[in-house]
This record gives C-alpha cells, sequence and structure tokens, in this order.
C-alpha cells in the first residue's frame, strides 16, 4: 500500500501472527466444543 519493502524477516512474523491467531482460534473452538459437549452429558450423581 505504502510501497514498502517486504523482507523476509518481516515476512516470518508476519506468518507467525497468522499462525499464532489460527492456533488461539482453533484452541477457543475446541474448548468450546468440550464445554459444550460436558453440559449435555448427564451428571453421574
Amino acid at each position: 500500500m505504502f510501497h514498502e519493502q517486504m523482507t523476509t524477516a518481516r515476512w516470518v512474523g508476519f506468518a507467525l501472527v497468522w499462525l499464532a491467531l489460527l492456533l488461539i482460534s482453533a484452541e477457543s473452538l475446541a474448548h468450546h466444543r468440550r464445554r459444550v459437549a460436558a453440559l449435555r452429558e448427564p451428571a453421574l450423581v
């Protein structure tokens, strides 16, 4: 956009940020699914 140079270091940093966002999103989704599944199971009392 501003005609900045994208060095290899910037590309690596860019990729790491997106990788972290994907991992956080996947973990959040998995946590939500585990919680919903636990709420649906009958209590063992």
